[in-house]
């Protein structure tokens, strides 16, 4: 590389201690694992969801709340990514009761952004608005404001993480994905790409993993996610939130 006059000029008066300190990131890791060997994190994207408005049979279902107490059967603590207004809004009663239920139930509680927006093609300005319009209502539900976040489609630049790491979130991307989006009344491929990942692995693996699915599909909710859960168990993995499959429990939230 060619250095001008100038450059040249700073760099001879610049002290040696400035020549030497590394330039400091601005920008979080994107995690895409867990680092405690033997944990396995479930996590939910763009919940919670009741299909209460729009299923008008005689017992209309309510995803989340049956996804979760079927998690707390199972003695699995998972994570929720909530969304402030997308499928539902969060703040309406019975998504807020869905939420509260989840966070007293022990699983983690944390942001997916108000409206699910690709960060990567928002200004600085509405990045840092899709993540502090949803804390308020956090503060309502929980009490807290969570501390972890996953961007929505995983989607992020340089000049959205530095934002978000300057609100003090963790940013959390995932292993491998249950593609349930893809085909949301396929359980059958759900459970084909788990085997895919996990075929062959026991937890004496050196890593655990981060899996990714979504509550707002009836069948994950109420058929994927407990063949998922005694799949995965069966491995001999320990099925808990992505803060403690980071070494980070206890830390999952600020006030």
């Amino acid at each position: 590389m060619r250095l001008n006059f100038f450059a040249v000029a700073v760099l001879l008066v610049l002290p040696i201690s400035t020549l030497a300190a590394p330039a400091k990131s601005s920008l979080g890791p994107l995690i895409t694992r867990c680092t405690t060997k033997g944990t396995f994190a479930m996590t939910f994207d763009d919940g919670p969801f009741d299909p209460t408005n729009i299923d008008l049979s005689p017992n209309p279902t309510q995803y989340t709340v049956k996804l979760v107490q079927m998690l707390n059967k199972y003695n699995v603590t998972a994570t929720f990514f909530v969304n402030g207004d997308n499928y539902v809004n969060i703040l309406d009663k019975k998504y807020r009761a869905a939420v509260k239920f989840a966070y007293d139930s022990g699983h983690q509680i944390a942001s997916h952004t108000w409206d699910h927006k690709d960060l990567a093609k928002l200004s600085t300005k509405a990045v840092k608005e899709e993540m502090t319009k949803l804390e308020p209502a956090f503060k309502t539900i929980i009490g807290k404001v969570p501390r972890y976040m996953r961007p929505p489609y995983g989607s992020i630049n340089d000049e959205a993480n530095a934002v978000i790491t300057s609100l003090g979130y963790r940013i959390i991307i995932w292993t491998f994905d249950s593609e349930d989006c893809d085909h949301p009344t396929d359980v059958k491929k759900d459970m084909a790409n788990y085997q895919a990942n996990l075929k062959g692995l026991k937890a004496a693996s050196t890593h655990g993993f981060i899996a990714l699915e979504h509550d707002v599909y009836k069948d994950t909710a109420l058929v994927f996610a407990e063949q998922a859960v005694k799949y995965v168990q069966s491995l001999g993995y320990k099925m808990v939130s992505v803060a403690e499959c980071l070494g980070d429990k206890g830390h999952e939230y600020r006030a």
